[in-house]
């Protein structure tokens, strides 16, 4: 009996995460435009305020950054 509620209870846990996040991405790829620089290095730009990132991903993790003018603000592009 235990093992049954335990087991109702487990599924409707991942069943509400999974479905949580289901829109999650879709949402996102309207926000930002990605293009890939290199084999590990993406620049994104956000849509709304036109600041471009750099994501840098690699078997170890990932980082991102904003990218900066020589005068040190914000990048803005295209």
């Amino acid at each position: 009996m235990r093992k049954t509620i335990l087991a109702i209870i487990t599924g409707i846990a991942i069943g509400l995460l999974v479905g949580c996040g289901a829109g999650t991405k879709a949402e996102h790829e309207s926000e930002f435009t990605a293009w890939e620089e290199t084999d590990d290095v993406y620049v994104v730009m956000d849509k709304a305020t036109g600041v471009q990132y750099v994501l840098v991903g690699t078997a170890r993790g990932c980082a991102i950054t904003p990218r900066l003018n020589a005068d040190g603000t914000l990048y803005t592009g295209e």
